[in-house]
């Protein structure tokens, strides 16, 4: 019998009450509200907690299983000054949550809202963009699915033959990591019972594998990158990947906004199903975000439409930063800059 364990779940998490999460919740409410008087309100103050356990066992003897636990926060802080209201969403996933300090939490929700009153508009044009980590994690959590063998072979991405070929700027790499200890996707196996590895999916803006599992490698007479994917024992089996970013670089936010004389810094995105093309790689997307100059922030900019590729975006992308985050769940990338992009103020 073969029975492989690794867990990725934390007791001293599963030992925190469900009241001292409640009672958490409160305390970063009650912060956010005393913050400053121009904080008016919060919509959502919610806390989950995930635990999962996997297994995978056959006739022929193989026993697999691994747990897995975090706990996932989502808090807003509504700002208002006179006839102008603003609202910003914070998102956070781990499993310390002794590392917490509700107060911190609480300054950067009311700060962030506060930062976004005073709004402009600025001229409607291509502008050089640094993408904060939070809003490339959403928009290459939108394309992951460009990186599916699966879609490659059913014709819904471009990057069918692509493999050995240049598709990113160099100084990007792209990873798919199912054994990082801190990840919220780490498994040890697939869905098929396929050990997982690091895999290196984009290296230095080439592509190098795209996510596999047994069928898929079949197809394209390869081997299984174990990416195997199954949401349940009823669900079918399909391509999926675990901890997918990518791999940042030793320079800080600090240093990519310094080198940006004019451009825009973007902090959120919406409307990312609806904006997107899956299969040409074409968005659309509303966005939040401020104006640079002269290498600082400036202004906060009315409501922005930022337009453009995701193809031609990872070719585009010129700085990498050091600040990689996992801000909704298995997707993370640390702050990107890049070179053009359309911006329309509405």
């Amino acid at each position: 019998m073969y029975n492989n364990y690794k867990d990725f779940f934390s007791d001293e998490l599963e030992r925190v009450s469900i009241s001292e999460k409640i009672q958490f919740m409160k305390e970063v409410e009650k912060e956010i509200l005393q913050y400053d008087p121009r904080i008016i309100g919060t919509d959502s103050c919610s806390i989950k907690s995930v635990n999962t356990t996997r297994a995978l066992s056959n006739s022929k003897g193989l026993s697999l299983h691994d747990k897995q636990n975090y706990v996932f926060f989502m808090i807003n802080a509504i700002a208002r000054d006179g006839e102008e209201t603003k609202t910003a969403y914070k998102f956070f996933t781990t499993k310390d949550f002794a590392s917490l300090d509700p107060k911190q939490i609480a300054k950067e929700a009311a700060e962030e809202s506060l930062s976004f009153l005073g709004a402009k508009t600025i001229e409607n044009k291509d502008y050089k963009i640094l993408l904060r980590n939070d809003a490339a994690a959403q928009l290459l959590a939108t394309f992951s699915t460009v990186f599916s063998a699966e879609n490659t072979q059913a014709g819904k991405s471009l990057l069918n033959g692509k493999i050995g070929e240049k598709i990113a700027h160099s100084n990007v790499s792209i990873i798919d990591n199912p054994l990082l200890e801190s990840g919220l996707a780490s498994r040890t196996f697939d869905g098929e019972g396929v050990a997982s590895r690091k895999l290196a999916v984009v290296e230095n803006g080439v592509l190098k594998s795209l996510l596999h599992n047994q069928k898929t490698a079949k197809k394209d007479n390869t081997f299984t990158t174990g990416h195997a994917s199954k949401q349940s024992y009823k669900s079918a089996l399909s391509v999926g990947p675990s901890n997918f970013y990518i791999q940042p670089s030793s320079k800080g936010f600090d240093e990519l906004l310094s080198s940006i004389d004019e451009g825009v810094l973007i902090t959120e995105l919406s409307g990312l199903h609806s904006g997107t093309n899956l299969i040409s790689g074409d968005f659309s997307v509303a966005a939040n975000g401020f104006y640079i100059r002269k290498g600082k922030v400036d202004s906060p900019v009315n409501l922005m439409t930022i337009a453009g590729n995701f193809y031609e975006l990872l070719n585009n992308i010129h700085e990498v930063g050091s600040d990689l985050i996992f801000p909704f769940y298995h997707v993370g990338s640390p702050s990107v800059t890049i070179n053009s992009l359309s911006v329309t103020v509405e």
